[in-house]
């Protein structure tokens, strides 16, 4: 039982996707823990079939206990998120120079679910981030076979959902059992709570809390559909965020990127 480090190098464009405003698809500029969680169930299924629903559900509780990913341009330093002046940051570039130098947009035609035909006038702008990057986070793994899966043939995952256009491939490079240091750097205690107070993960927000940054609404949405159901929505510090150090936040756990509080802590 052991925390891994795993560095993923891009191969294609991905679209994380984020808001859709009016025709324009935004991506994010960082994989959310959830998108990397889904993205290595699938992969990890795909390779190793699962047996019943059951089997499924273990296999998918192995890989929830997990960290957001970020960018890195040498496969070793992510640029770390942080706020200054009020402005979200990625290492020295701000979300806008981060969005002008690595995001591009190309303009496509939305599909019907049912019959795969192009729907008239419903062009719309969709953005992706250009393969410049590794991305880099950790994850707790606590089944032999889950280790063996990173450890054989470095195996291939796809984020997003628009693999189909040729988007989302990423390929393993490395993955290593994290050091001190590597937990320290992500502020995480071994146990999976926060040990410092500026986020690198979501934080469930409680009225109580003081911080400076920002907050998120994050929608959770069931995409076994071919209309995506939400199943919940609430309220997150963002990561990059410095929260008081007042607040008791080792009672909050780390689960698909984000800080969820125990309900029976104090």
């Amino acid at each position: 039982m052991c925390w891994y480090k795993l560095v993923f190098k891009q191969k294609q464009p991905i679209h994380i996707g984020k808001f859709e405003w009016g025709v324009v698809s935004e991506t994010e500029i960082f994989i959310p823990g959830w998108t990397m969680w889904g993205a290595l169930v699938n992969a990890y299924m795909i390779k190793n079939k699962a047996k019943d629903k059951n089997e499924i559900q273990e296999i998918q509780k192995d890989f929830e206990t997990i960290t957001n990913f970020f960018p890195s341009f040498d496969g070793e330093t992510i640029l770390e998120p942080k706020y200054k002046d009020g402005k979200f940051y990625l290492g020295d570039y701000s979300a806008e120079e981060f969005r002008y130098k690595y995001v591009k947009a190309d303009f496509k035609t939305a599909v019907e679910p049912i019959s795969r035909k192009a729907k008239d006038e419903h062009l719309y702008e969709f953005e992706y981030i250009i393969p410049e990057f590794y991305w880099i986070g950790l994850i707790k793994i606590e089944n032999e076979e889950i280790k063996n899966f990173f450890e054989g043939k470095k195996p291939e995952i796809f984020i997003g959902g628009d693999t189909k256009y040729g988007y989302g491939l990423l390929k393993l490079e490395d993955s290593k059992e994290a050091k001190n240091e590597d937990l320290e750097n992500w502020n995480l205690s071994n146990d999976g709570k926060p040990n410092n107070k500026t986020l690198k993960n979501f934080l469930e927000f409680e009225t109580n809390i003081k911080f400076e940054g920002e907050l998120k609404l994050i929608p959770e949405l069931d995409f076994r559909q071919n209309t995506p159901v939400l199943t919940d929505a609430r309220y997150f510090v963002n990561v990059g965020s410095t929260v008081d150090s007042s607040i008791n936040i080792s009672s909050y756990k780390i689960y698909k990127g984000k800080f969820i509080r125990n309900a029976n802590s104090p």
